[in-house]
């Protein structure tokens, strides 16, 4: 519903904001995992939110109560990037081993074989229909899964799917392009500012991007920035800071709401 913001930081909390509390102060804070938390998602519904790290552990939270639901805990992975599927039922993992692993929810285990990549895997996403699976590795490699497409790209940022499932933003060479995911041909492209950018998102009609930038000590700032964009020409529109040290930042469903850790 777009009114809350999700965020992991260094020191292992995972803290939840309201978009529209005029104070700015976390609404919750959830602490689990035993070193730093890499991956954070919300469900479809926006009532749940999971958290994966660098501790192994896969946490699933219910927002309404503030309770975890259930973890899974894997000591083989370290997991950087975590993902709910369309109808909310299953789950995927995927960090520094190479795999993609797969969890349902509602059995609360993984389902075999987990996907194999030649390199640790960056970031990795479920397409709209559930169907797919579109991950990009640390060589530079995206893959979508079922369909065999593979495309060499740069060192990605973490990927995401319009809500139609047609494009997909990525950062490289100075340069934020818009690609088609069945091909990842260019749709359209503009200037990355400085600082860098180190992740992507749309909003719920898929007409904005929002853009987290890391601090530029160089230029004076040390804080971060999440940016509003136009997704078609990059125009900027509103813009936040803000200090904590963040590593992820996730939309609630209807766009009101952002989450950073």
């Amino acid at each position: 519903d777009d009114r809350e913001l999700a965020a992991a930081s260094f020191d292992k909390a995972v803290r939840v904001w309201d978009l529209d509390s005029p104070d700015r102060e976390p609404r919750r804070e959830f602490r689990a995992h035993s070193a730093l938390a890499l991956g954070l998602a919300y469900s479809s519904d926006g009532q749940r939110l999971a958290t994966a790290g660098g501790d192994g552990l896969l946490a699933l939270w219910d927002l309404t109560s503030s309770r975890q639901v259930f973890a899974f805990r894997d000591t083989l992975a370290v997991a950087f990037c975590v993902c709910f599927s369309p109808d909310g039922q299953l789950l995927l993992t995927a960090g520094f081993d190479s795999e993609v692993r797969i969890w349902n929810i509602g059995s609360r285990k993984m389902k075999p074989p987990p996907l194999k990549d030649n390199a640790n895997v960056a970031s990795a996403v479920f397409s709209p229909d559930g169907r797919r699976i579109l991950t990009v590795n640390w060589s530079g490699v995206a893959r979508l899964w079922d369909l065999g497409l593979e495309s060499n790209l740069p060192p990605p940022t973490d990927l995401v799917f319009s809500p139609d499932g047609s494009r997909c933003p990525v950062v490289t060479n100075g340069e934020i392009q818009v690609k088609l995911a069945l091909t990842l041909g260019t749709l359209s492209s503009f200037p990355a500012t400085n600082p860098p950018i180190s992740e992507t998102l749309f909003n719920r009609d898929g007409t904005r991007l929002v853009t987290l930038c890391e601090p530029s000590p160089q230029a004076g700032s040390i804080n971060r920035r999440a940016q509003l964009r136009d997704a078609a020409t990059g125009r900027p529109h509103s813009a936040f800071e803000y200090e904590p040290q963040l590593t992820h930042t996730c939309l609630a469903p209807a766009g009101d709401r952002l989450a950073a850790f």
